[in-house]
């Protein structure tokens, strides 16, 4: 991890940046959780957030286990605008699917993530008022192929067609 987080920082600044993509952005907002503990994260920082943004822009969506699971929350990603995630696989899997993400940078691999695609101005350290970096990544933004992403994705998937068998 990178470092102590002040989490009422945290959910101040992310409420912030809920309120700039439904205000500015005129976005609906879903929340993936990708593990259950992510349900009580999701709550904190609702607490944060007006009652009538929660209610009319803001969807949790259900925390599902398994290949069914990733299905159904990869299928979130896939349809969104842009993707803003602090969990590696939400970040590479996003990265992967060409949707623009920002990673929000609370472990060391995320940030190596975006290091290695020519990517780092698109991750945020959670330090201070880094909603004004999202912000002002977000106005900024333009969903660019990134050719090494795509290459790696050519030879991951190649990987696993050569090297995987699944047997139901």
């Amino acid at each position: 991890i990178r470092g102590e987080i002040d989490i009422e920082n945290y959910h101040k600044e992310l409420a912030l940046v809920v309120d700039y993509i439904v205000d500015k952005l005129n976005l609906h907002i879903v929340f993936v959780p990708h593990i259950y503990s992510d349900l009580r994260a999701i709550s904190d920082l609702l607490e944060n957030i007006d009652d009538s943004i929660i209610r009319n822009h803001i969807t949790i969506a259900p925390c599902i286990q398994g290949d069914e699971g990733v299905n159904y929350l990869f299928s979130i990603y896939k349809k969104s605008e842009f993707v803003i995630g602090t969990r590696f696989h939400s970040n590479v899997c996003s990265l992967a699917m060409k949707k623009f993400t920002i990673g929000l940078i609370v472990l060391d691999r995320v940030k190596y993530l975006y290091d290695y695609f020519g990517l780092s101005k698109q991750a945020v350290t959670l330090e201070g008022g880094f909603s004004k970096n999202i912000i002002d990544i977000l106005i900024k933004s333009k969903p660019v192929s990134n050719k090494s992403i795509d290459d790696a994705r050519i030879k991951t998937l190649q990987f696993y067609k050569d090297n995987i068998t699944l047997n139901y």
